[in-house]
């Protein structure tokens, strides 16, 4: 279960890395220049912060496998948002899901393997995932630079937003067939 977790992280990270790597041309399908980058690129860092800095008190009211699957979700919608935007309001729009989106997956995803893994494989755990998200990136890039260069903008968006989606299914299954403490 914890390899299709890690399948479900794969989908999240290939939709997350084709917005950030084609972001430029996202933005310049929507009418917007280098000027709208640095501002989608500032909002979202700036609405990672707090959350990452708070996900302590978050984990005290939702389990990291929760977040997990919300993060996906929101990964989704970030997504989703785009395949549908018509202009750079819909943009920043999907960029505020990246409160949602990456800034509670990183940290949620290395209280889920402290939650969850023996100690001694704790670090396998935290590897496994940092390989998942690049795994996830590098597929991310040949499949969708392609897509983008051969049939547009929006095959690419639509590409992402079903490989996420099915992401999100993957990983609520797996939440649901993992175990939830650690036994030490």
């Amino acid at each position: 279960a914890f390899m299709l977790l890690l399948v479900g992280t794969i989908c999240f990270f290939f939709a997350h890395n084709m917005i950030n790597d084609f972001l430029i041309q996202i933005i310049r399908s929507l009418g917007g220049a280098e000027t709208e980058l640095g501002y989608a690129t500032f909002l979202a860092a700036m609405l990672e912060l707090p959350v990452m800095a708070l996900i302590g008190l978050v984990l005290k009211k939702i389990s990291a496998g929760r977040l997990l699957v919300i993060s996906g979700a929101a990964f989704f919608v970030k997504t989703l948002i785009l395949i549908f935007a018509v202009n750079m309001a819909s943009m920043y729009l999907s960029q505020s899901f990246q409160l949602l989106a990456y800034a509670v997956f990183v940290p949620a995803s290395a209280y889920y393997v402290s939650e969850t893994m023996e100690k001694l494989d704790q670090v396998k755990g935290q590897a496994y995932f940092s390989s998942a998200i690049t795994i996830g990136g590098v597929f991310s890039n040949l499949i969708c630079g392609r897509i983008l260069d051969v049939l547009g903008i929006k095959a690419m968006l639509t590409t992402g937003t079903i490989v996420c989606a099915a992401g999100v299914i993957i990983a609520f299954i797996a939440i649901k067939k993992l175990p939830a403490h650690v036994t030490e």
